[in-house]
């Protein structure tokens, strides 16, 4: 295993354990991450495991989805598969001193890897 699959695997791991959760596990009456959210970042992640990323930040979200978060030195990308198995993709961007914030619906899994490469710098 090359260092770019390790943040893959790691992260494949977290999404595993994840996906146990049971119903209430916020503490807020949150439904378990659901499988469409679960095979969607799964998907993501074995894309995306050649490129050499950080290991992101995996978070589950009420509601049943799950979030990848993945930090550079200046800017910041987050991946949030929704429970329907969609994604939305936000981050922050230095932008001449400032942050700049972004979101997007993600439309496929080459502008995913774009996006990563732009935002990240990689």
């Amino acid at each position: 295993m090359n260092e770019f699959e390790e943040w893959a695997q790691s992260t494949v791991d977290s999404l595993r354990r994840l996906g146990k959760l049971p119903w209430n596990w916020d503490g807020y009456n949150s439904p378990p991450l659901t499988r469409y959210a679960l095979r969607t970042a799964h998907t993501f992640v074995t894309s995306t495991a050649h490129l050499a990323l950080p290991e992101p930040e995996v978070v589950p979200v009420s509601g049943g989805g799950v979030n990848l978060v993945f930090a550079g030195s200046a800017a910041e990308i987050e991946f949030e598969f929704l429970p329907d198995g969609s994604t939305v993709v936000c981050g922050t961007l230095p932008t001449f001193g400032e942050e700049a914030d972004f979101e997007a619906e993600m439309p496929n899994l080459a502008y995913a890897e774009q996006l990563i490469r732009s935002v990240l710098g990689i």
